[in-house]
Protein backbone atom coordinates (compact mmCIF):
# COMPACT_ATOMS: atom_id res chain seq x y z
CA UNK A 1 0.00 0.00 0.00
CA UNK A 2 1.36 3.42 -0.68
CA UNK A 3 2.11 5.72 1.91
CA UNK A 4 0.71 8.77 -0.31
CA UNK A 5 -2.64 9.56 0.47
CA UNK A 6 -4.45 11.55 -2.57
CA UNK A 7 -8.00 13.15 -1.55
CA UNK A 8 -10.06 11.96 -4.28
CA UNK A 9 -13.44 14.33 -3.06
CA UNK A 10 -11.95 17.53 -4.87
CA UNK A 11 -11.30 15.47 -8.29
CA UNK A 12 -14.83 14.21 -7.70
CA UNK A 13 -16.45 17.80 -7.20
CA UNK A 14 -14.58 19.42 -10.00
CA UNK A 15 -16.19 16.55 -11.95
CA UNK A 16 -19.61 17.13 -10.47
CA UNK A 17 -18.75 20.62 -11.64
CA UNK A 18 -18.40 19.70 -15.24
CA UNK A 19 -21.51 17.62 -15.36
CA UNK A 20 -23.47 20.37 -13.69
CA UNK A 21 -22.66 22.69 -16.21
CA UNK A 22 -24.12 20.94 -19.06
CA UNK A 23 -27.84 20.93 -17.86
CA UNK A 24 -28.15 17.25 -17.48
CA UNK A 25 -29.58 14.52 -15.80
CA UNK A 26 -27.43 11.97 -14.69
CA UNK A 27 -29.36 9.84 -16.79
CA UNK A 28 -28.58 11.50 -19.53
CA UNK A 29 -25.02 12.46 -18.30
CA UNK A 30 -24.61 8.43 -18.12
CA UNK A 31 -25.90 8.00 -21.74
CA UNK A 32 -23.63 10.05 -23.25
CA UNK A 33 -20.86 8.48 -21.38
CA UNK A 34 -21.57 5.16 -22.64
CA UNK A 35 -22.24 4.13 -18.88
CA UNK A 36 -25.04 3.24 -16.67
CA UNK A 37 -26.12 5.76 -13.46
CA UNK A 38 -25.36 3.57 -11.10
CA UNK A 39 -21.48 3.02 -12.69
CA UNK A 40 -21.44 7.09 -12.74
CA UNK A 41 -22.66 7.49 -9.07
CA UNK A 42 -20.37 4.76 -8.27
CA UNK A 43 -17.25 6.92 -10.22
CA UNK A 44 -18.83 10.36 -8.22
CA UNK A 45 -19.17 9.04 -4.58
CA UNK A 46 -16.20 6.28 -4.26
CA UNK A 47 -13.07 6.43 -2.98
CA UNK A 48 -11.82 5.65 -6.34
CA UNK A 49 -11.75 7.40 -9.79
CA UNK A 50 -10.18 6.03 -13.06
CA UNK A 51 -8.16 8.30 -15.09
CA UNK A 52 -10.06 6.86 -18.08
CA UNK A 53 -13.47 8.43 -16.64
CA UNK A 54 -11.88 11.72 -16.21
CA UNK A 55 -10.67 11.36 -20.12
CA UNK A 56 -14.47 10.52 -20.71
CA UNK A 57 -16.02 13.10 -19.31
CA UNK A 58 -13.25 15.61 -20.46
CA UNK A 59 -13.88 13.83 -24.27
CA UNK A 60 -17.57 14.18 -24.25
CA UNK A 61 -18.26 17.16 -22.38
CA UNK A 62 -14.83 19.69 -23.23
CA UNK A 63 -13.35 19.24 -19.68
CA UNK A 64 -9.87 20.08 -19.24
CA UNK A 65 -8.15 16.92 -18.03
CA UNK A 66 -5.25 18.49 -16.37
CA UNK A 67 -7.37 21.14 -14.33
CA UNK A 68 -10.16 18.12 -13.03
CA UNK A 69 -7.03 16.00 -11.70
CA UNK A 70 -5.05 19.19 -10.03
CA UNK A 71 -7.18 21.90 -9.52
CA UNK A 72 -6.66 25.80 -10.22
CA UNK A 73 -4.36 27.82 -7.34
CA UNK A 74 -5.25 31.07 -6.10
CA UNK A 75 -4.64 32.81 -8.81
CA UNK A 76 -6.98 30.72 -11.04
CA UNK A 77 -4.23 29.01 -13.00
CA UNK A 78 -3.94 24.87 -12.98
CA UNK A 79 -1.67 23.32 -11.09
CA UNK A 80 0.35 22.34 -13.47
CA UNK A 81 4.37 23.64 -12.55
CA UNK A 82 6.23 21.93 -10.06
CA UNK A 83 6.23 23.68 -6.59
CA UNK A 84 10.37 23.30 -5.64
CA UNK A 85 10.22 25.37 -2.37
CA UNK A 86 7.75 24.16 -0.18
CA UNK A 87 8.96 25.83 2.67
CA UNK A 88 8.37 29.36 1.32
CA UNK A 89 4.94 28.02 0.56
CA UNK A 90 4.15 27.47 3.55
CA UNK A 91 5.43 30.88 5.50
CA UNK A 92 2.84 31.94 2.76
CA UNK A 93 -0.12 30.79 3.24
CA UNK A 94 -0.57 28.29 6.57
CA UNK A 95 -3.23 26.25 5.41
CA UNK A 96 -0.82 24.88 2.87
CA UNK A 97 1.02 23.07 5.33
CA UNK A 98 -1.77 20.36 5.60
CA UNK A 99 -1.58 19.75 2.04
CA UNK A 100 2.39 19.71 1.59
CA UNK A 101 2.42 15.88 1.68
CA UNK A 102 -0.75 15.99 -0.89
CA UNK A 103 1.22 18.34 -3.03
CA UNK A 104 4.34 16.78 -2.71
CA UNK A 105 2.43 13.47 -4.30
CA UNK A 106 0.37 15.29 -6.41
CA UNK A 107 3.52 16.91 -8.49
CA UNK A 108 4.82 13.23 -8.50
CA UNK A 109 1.49 12.00 -10.89
CA UNK A 110 1.51 15.43 -12.10
CA UNK A 111 4.93 15.18 -13.56
CA UNK A 112 4.58 11.10 -14.53
CA UNK A 113 1.06 12.31 -16.63
CA UNK A 114 2.48 15.17 -18.54
CA UNK A 115 5.56 13.20 -19.18
CA UNK A 116 3.37 10.25 -20.59
CA UNK A 117 0.45 12.35 -22.21
CA UNK A 118 2.73 14.83 -24.29
CA UNK A 119 4.54 12.29 -25.81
Amino acid sequence: MSKHKIRIEPIQKRIRKVLDSQSLTLDECAKKLGISRQQLHYNLNNKDVKLSFIYDVCDVFGGDFKEILFGKDENNQIMSEPVSNYGDLVEKNKDLKERVGELKYTISIQKMLIKEFTK
